[in-house]
């Protein structure tokens, strides 16, 4: 199983995901705000599948931190998870968001349909 990067400001969420993760048998490292989820990802780069993150989030937003993540030339697949409903889908595409997750989660079902289609990847 893959390593899974958690990015998230609000504790609980970050929990929520890293159990859900976890009892399906993948690692995770979680962060709490852009700016150290930059700093994990660099740190683990080579190991870390797929980013899992917040849009909002204090010091650095997720959009940022994928931008910066993308400039250091990682192309592993990203999921934001936001309650916000208005997005810059262009700025979303271009840092390699491949899915949204509307917060709260409503369940483990609807979260790992969505984590799975993003894993498997696009269909030729």
């Amino acid at each position: 199983m893959g390593k899974v990067l958690v990015v998230d400001d609000f504790d609980a969420i970050t929990l929520i995901v890293d159990t859900f993760l976890n009892m399906r048998g993948y690692e995770t490292l979680t962060a709490y705000d852009g700016v150290t989820g930059l700093k994990a990802f660099m740190k683990d780069r080579d190991q870390i599948d797929l980013i899992i993150t917040d849009l909002n989030m204090p010091r650095m937003d997720g959009l940022e931190m994928l931008d910066k993540i993308r400039q250091s030339g990682a192309k592993m697949p990203a999921i934001v998870m936001s309650a916000r409903s208005e997005v810059d889908e262009e700025r979303a595409k271009k840092v390699g968001v491949a899915a949204w997750i509307k917060k709260p989660l409503e369940s483990e079902k609807v979260f790992f349909s969505v984590f799975e289609k993003v894993l498997a990847g696009p269909k030729a």
